[in-house]
């Protein structure tokens, strides 16, 4: 699935509250109708907290698939980091700072 994805990107965001966005685009593919999908973290003293992620318009063929996915793997894969926000460790991935992404 993510070898439709053509862009990502992260957006800090101060206002209303402090937030990292990250916005993930994708060409057409078979899995999902979507063209971004956001997944948002607030930032506070205790760290960073998954809040909302994009809803994912599936296509129909594959909803069934995705459904099973989420609800009966218990790892931290692309479907359970995305639509959950209550695993372990998937805070960690908004605390990558610039030079983490670029890779230096």
């Amino acid at each position: 699935m993510l070898r439709f994805m053509t862009n990502l990107k992260v957006q800090e965001v101060t206002f209303p509250s402090a937030c990292r966005r990250i916005l993930l685009f994708f060409g057409k593919n078979s899995y999902f109708q979507n063209e971004v999908l956001v997944k948002e973290y607030v930032v506070s003293a205790a760290g960073y907290r998954a809040s909302h992620s994009t809803p994912i318009q599936w296509s129909q063929h594959y909803e069934r698939e995705a459904y099973r996915r989420q609800t009966h793997d218990n790892g931290l894969n692309f479907f359970n980091w995305f639509c959950g926000h209550h695993l372990a460790g998937s805070g960690r991935i908004a605390e990558v700072g610039p030079c983490d992404r670029l890779g230096q």
